[in-house]
Parts: C-alpha cells; structure tokens; sequence
C-alpha cells in the first residue's frame, strides 16, 4: 500500500484530472469528514466496489475531444486532446474506513492541428464512490516541450529570454466528461530582467 497525504472527503462524486498520478487534498467542503491517511491498493480483474463496477465509473474519462484554439494574434486552429484505454488500464482503490474512490491512470495527448501544440503525459481520473455531483478539479498544467514554431514564435521573441515555460492548461468541471476549456500560458525569464506572463492563445471544446 502507498500511504498518501490526508484527504478531506467530500459527500458526493468527485472526478479529478491529474497530470501526475500523485496524490492530493479534495479541500474542505460543507459535511465533509477528515481522513488522516488515504492508502490506495490494486482492484483485481472483475472486482466490485460498494456493488459498482469501477470500469463502468472510470468509462467516460477516455475518449476524443475536439476543440479550437484562438491564438492571441488572432490566427485559429483546430485542437485533439485524447485519452486512450488501449489497453485497459490498471484500476486502484482509494480506502479510508472502507474504499471511498476508484482511480486509473491513462495516456493523454493534445494536438493542434497547425503543429504548434504537441504534449503527451500520464493522465489520472479518480471517481469517489459518494452519490452527488459535486466540486471541480482544475488539471494540473501540462509542460509543452521541444522546439517551438509560429504561431508561438511570433506572439513571443524567444530569443529575449533566458527561460521559457509554455503549458498547457485544461478547465474541467464536474459533472462534465469532458473538458470546456483551457488556454496555452507563457511564463518567460527576461534576459534584461524581470518575468513575462503571457497567454498565447484560448480553447473553446465542443459540447459533446
């Protein structure tokens, strides 16, 4: 078993998107109770939990969704982000006085269509074993790495500075299955001096 960090459960259904498969603090909402130590264990083939099917609960959380991105200088393109259960993945238990969530970890992807947008990263969905929607969980955001072309390098001269982080950054609310939003976000040390903040560009998803 992992021990994990204390956790505050909430009295309702839960998902949470992660880029990490750590783990974390649901917050303190109104009749929530406190659990010192969430541990977390593997769910065999076919198990059941509190008489669900953890499989069908994690279900929606894969899948294709398509979106457009508005860059800041006005150009638009289209944007992929998938999330792949091919091959199943791994299923586990979140227990506390008994299991009170069920959590998988997939592959996620993103992709513009004009090329500038391309990450990859491991993706967990954690769905509690409470009965009503509640709350949101903002992913944590996703590094975009190698060599960046326009429209990136026009919105931004690069060359100004010492060190750049571009992210990806993703709005999902519950009780949606997919994602309604997010935006591409430039943070950049200035070789003269002082940090940029900058977002590069919007997503709009279409309602699925």
């Amino acid at each position: 078993m992992i021990a994990r960090r204390r956790w505050r459960l909430p009295a309702g259904l839960a998902f949470a998107l992660l880029a990490s498969a750590t783990g974390g603090c649901l917050g303190n909402p109104a009749g929530t109770t406190l659990c010192e130590q969430v541990t977390t264990r593997p769910l065999r083939d076919g198990e059941r939990v509190r008489g669900r099917d953890p499989a069908a609960l994690l279900a929606p959380y894969d899948g294709s969704w398509r979106g457009t991105l508005a860059w800041r200088n006005g150009a638009a393109t289209g944007l992929t982000l998938a999330v792949t259960n091919d091959p199943p993945s791994a299923l586990t238990a979140q227990v506390c006085s008994g299991v009170v969530a069920v959590e998988t970890t997939r592959p996620a992807t993103a992709a513009s269509d004009d090329g500038a947008v391309g990450a990859s990263w491991p993706l967990t969905a954690s769905v509690s074993l409470d009965t009503d929607p509640i709350a949101f969980f903002p992913v944590t955001p996703v590094m975009l790495t190698g060599d960046f072309q326009p429209p990136i390098t026009t919105i931004v001269d690069l060359a100004l500075y010492a060190t750049v982080e571009i992210t990806l950054r993703l709005d999902w609310t519950m009780p949606a299955t997919g994602p309604s939003g997010g935006a591409i976000d430039f943070k950049g040390t200035l070789i003269a001096g002082g940090v940029d903040r900058i977002e590069l560009g919007t997503i709009v998803f279409q309602a699925q």
